[in-house]
């Protein structure tokens, strides 16, 4: 089993703010739709085995979601 996946905000000045981490990619993805239902913002899923940001929402690929 991997080391799973850290969910990020993305703050206005740019700056990225964690905010909580999943086991699965689909459970990180799941988690960024509750996030971005109460604070819509940038999201990203990073790898924390790999350190690379595999998925970024925005607020229009959530909005649908979170509606």
């Amino acid at each position: 089993m991997g080391l799973g996946y850290d969910i990020f905000r993305g703050l206005e000045n740019g700056e990225l703010i964690w905010v909580g981490c999943a086991d699965s990619l689909d459970e990180a993805k799941s988690r960024i739709v509750a996030l971005a239902s109460a604070k819509p913002a940038r999201y990203f899923i990073r790898s924390a085995s790999t350190g690379d940001i595999i998925a970024n929402f925005d607020r229009d690929d959530l909005g649908e979601a979170c509606a």
